[in-house]
């Protein structure tokens, strides 16, 4: 029911899609002779010679993923940091501009979900979370605000990703910015909002698969601007599409869990 800006787009690309809480994500990225579609078996899977060739090209040079479907929240208000601290199991980032992993627990203790929360300001953060459980997590969060003066949006519908992750990304990211983005200026698990192909837009250094990666979040209707952008830029770097199925693959492979 739900697609992304650049659907049409990634299914020009031989995408083939499957759901995630009814948005459509590519899955993995069919090549000329390989069939759109997966085809059952209790064999070797058809699409296991694309997701190898998607895990390769983030290991080696530089994938892009499409990173919509992740649920995104604005948490506002005077009492924010007081209202994280406590639904969140984790110490909340000091400063501006850092993000950190932010794991959800229930009464007894169990992991219920799992975010990045990162500090835009002394009363503004930003998260980012499963998008399958944005409406469990989201009842969840007005469950405990009780009086706390405190505003949770979802800004997942507003707000469009691509993610660049592997050895080759941070050339890719330095083609298209003219923010310092070198590892000493931008470092691990920081967050910056800076223009990226002339469009505004947040990025987080960071990456599910385990290498060097970032993710790039800006308003929808940007989205296709910067595919192309990403596209043309990366194109002698190696740039692959990948999908969800090889980030699943790699995220195991780097021991980084998910929610359930």
């Amino acid at each position: 029911l739900k697609t992304p800006p650049i659907y049409d787009l990634l299914q020009a690309e031989g995408a083939v899609f499957g759901a995630s809480f009814g948005f459509e994500r590519p899955l993995w990225f069919a090549r000329d002779g390989e069939e759109a579609r997966d085809i059952l078996t209790f064999r070797r899977p058809n699409w296991f010679a694309a997701v190898r060739r998607e895990c390769q090209a983030l290991r080696t040079s530089v994938g892009m993923i499409e990173i919509s479907s992740f649920a995104k929240y604005e948490i506002t208000g005077p009492d924010a940091e007081a209202f994280l601290d406590r639904v969140l199991a984790c110490k909340l980032p000091k400063k501006a501009g850092r993000t950190v992993l932010a794991p959800m627990l229930n009464n007894n203790g169990g992991i219920i979900g799992d975010f990045t929360v990162t500090r835009i300001s002394d009363t503004n953060f930003y998260m980012v979370g499963a998008g399958a459980a944005e409406r469990f997590h989201l009842r969840r969060f007005a469950d405990e605000k009780g009086e706390a003066d405190v505003t949770v949006r979802s800004v997942t519908a507003e707000r469009a990703g691509l993610a660049i992750a592997g050895p080759n990304s941070r050339k890719l990211l330095e083609r298209i910015t003219s923010d310092d983005v070198s590892a000493e200026s931008f470092k691990f698990m920081a967050t910056r909002d800076m223009e990226v192909a002339n469009l505004p837009a947040r990025v987080m250094r960071i990456s599910f698969t385990g290498d060097l990666g970032y993710e790039i979040h800006l308003a929808a209707e940007y989205q296709r601007a910067l595919f192309h952008t990403l596209k043309a830029a990366g194109q002698d770097l190696g740039l692959t599409l990948c999908g969800a199925r090889a980030l699943d693959a790699l995220r195991l492979e780097k021991s980084y869990g998910r929610w359930g």
